[in-house]
C-alpha cells in the first residue's frame, strides 16, 4: 500500500546534501490520512525541503510508518544522523484540560471524557504555556515504539498544541482555523483562548456550517470577526469563495518575518508548512 504513495508537493533546495543530514532539522507529520515532513538547514537557517504525501490506503500504525520509512530513503535520509528530529501526531485523539486541574496520573480519564481509550494507545501531554492548559493525547503504542527506535532521541508533540501555542492574542475577537484534508481545527481567541474544537468535513458546505455556527455560539458575526485560515487550503478554493459570502475579512497567516526559506519553498503557500515551521522553532 505504502508504494502507491506519490508527493503531491516535493520540493528541495539544489543544495540539499544527504551528506550534511547531521545539520539538518527533520519535522515530520503523521496521521493515518497522509504524512508529510520537512527540512530545515541549522547552519544556513532555512527550510530546505518540503514534502507532502495523502492517502486513504494507510490503515494502521504499521502502514504510516512505512511509508514514512520508503520516503524518507527515497531522500536517502533512512540511516543518516540528523541534527534532530520532530514528529508530529495529526490524529484527532485530543483533549484541552486547564492547567489548574490536570494531573498526569490522570491522563486516561480525562481522554475518557471524550473519548474511549484502549490499551493499544500511548497517552501523552503537552503543556500549552500561552494558554495555561495540557494538550493531553493519544496516538498508538505501534507507532511510539518505531519512533523511539528510529530515533531515540525524537520530541513527539500533537499538531493542534504547535497550533495553538502560534497564535497571537488579540483584544478583538478572531477566529484562527487550520485546515487538513477532511477537517480542521478552529480557534477563537479574545485576550485568551475562548473556544478550541475539531470538525470533520465533507463538503464545503459542512465547512462553512460548522465555522459560522460556532462563531454564532459566541455572539460573532462575519461581518465583524475575521477569520484566519493556515494549512492545507489556497485562497482560490472553493471553500474559501463559500467563506467569503459570510466573513468580510479572510485572512491567510503570514510567513514570519525571522524565517527563510531556500528557492524551492518560494512559490508555496507558507500556510502549507505553518505546523512545520512550529516545530522548528
Amino acid at each position: 500500500m505504502a508504494a502507491s504513495l506519490n508527493p503531491y508537493i516535493s520540493n528541495f533546495d539544489s543544495d540539499f546534501d544527504v551528506e550534511k543530514s547531521a545539520q539538518y532539522r527533520l519535522t515530520i507529520q503523521l496521521a493515518l490520512g497522509g504524512l508529510s515532513f520537512a527540512l530545515f538547514d541549522t547552519i544556513h537557517h532555512r527550510i530546505i525541503g518540503l514534502e507532502y504525501y495523502m492517502s486513504d490506503l494507510l490503515s494502521d500504525s504499521n502502514d504510516l510508518f512505512h511509508a514514512l520509512e520508503k520516503v524518507l530513503d527515497a531522500k536517502g535520509l533512512t540511516n543518516k544522523k540528523l541534527h534532530s528530529v520532530v514528529c508530529i501526531i495529526d490524529e484527532r485523539t485530543n483533549v484541552l484540560v486547564p492547567e489548574a486541574l490536570y494531573n498526569p496520573d490522570n491522563n486516561d480519564k480525562l481522554l475518557g471524557f471524550c473519548f474511549n481509550p484502549t490499551k493499544d494507545l500511548a497517552i501523552q501531554a503537552d503543556t500549552l504555556t500561552k494558554h495555561k492548559a495540557v494538550n493531553v493525547f493519544a496516538f498508538s503504542h505501534a507507532l511510539q515504539a518505531k519512533i523511539k527506535s528510529k530515533w531515540p532521541e525524537a520530541k513527539v508533540t500533537h499538531s493542534s498544541s504547535l497550533f495553538l501555542e502560534s497564535l497571537p492574542k488579540s483584544e478583538k475577537a478572531a477566529v484562527h482555523v487550520n485546515v487538513r484534508n477532511r477537517d480542521f481545527d478552529m480557534a477563537l481567541m479574545k485576550d485568551k483562548l475562548l473556544f478550541f474544537n475539531n470538525f470533520k468535513f465533507n463538503t464545503k458546505d459542512d465547512f462553512a456550517y460548522f465555522l459560522l455556527f460556532a462563531m454564532e455560539q459566541y455572539g460573532l458575526s462575519g461581518h465583524d470577526t475575521s477569520v484566519c485560515f493556515s494549512g492545507l487550503i489556497l485562497p482560490s478554493s472553493e471553500i474559501i469563495e463559500l467563506c467569503e459570502q459570510y466573513v468580510k475579512d479572510i485572512l491567510f497567516v503570514e510567513k514570519p518575518i525571522e524565517l527563510t526559506v531556500g528557492e524551492a519553498l518560494a512559490e508555496v503557500p507558507y500556510q502549507y508548512y505553518n505546523i512545520h515551521y512550529q516545530a522548528i522553532r
